[in-house]
């Protein structure tokens, strides 16, 4: 397998997400869909070696739950290029019927603690 070396700068940030480059939107929906779920506090874990992408996938869903929150202040223009290419669909709840806790992305798990 090739290593990608992407820094994470909002620029790539986004471009990944437009382009999917890494293949993780769908991945991101997802998460976004499980974190919007939740009615009490809890802790979440993302476990992968160095390199896997863990920085980079909590800033890509840091963008997103920025472009999704109606009372952040990001210009409208960055939210459209944000969200453009993001497979979200109406109700995120038909997603959430498809995460299960302890999902694989590439090298990196993440489970939930609630």
């Amino acid at each position: 397998m090739n290593a990608l070396e992407l820094m994470p700068t909002e620029e790539n940030l986004i471009q990944a997400l437009n382009e999917d480059i890494l293949q993780r939107n769908k991945d991101l929906v997802y998460f976004y869909g499980l974190l919007m779920a939740q009615e009490t506090a809890g802790a979440i874990a993302i476990d992968g070696r160095w390199g896997s992408g863990k920085t980079f996938f909590v800033k890509q869903l840091l963008l997103l739950v920025n472009a999704k929150n109606p009372r952040c202040e990001m210009e409208k223009d960055k939210k459209d290029r944000i969200l453009c290419r993001v497979p979200f669909r109406k109700n995120n709840d038909v997603l959430l019927k498809n995460f299960m806790p302890g999902l694989k992305i590439r090298g990196t798990k993440l489970s939930l603690f609630v």
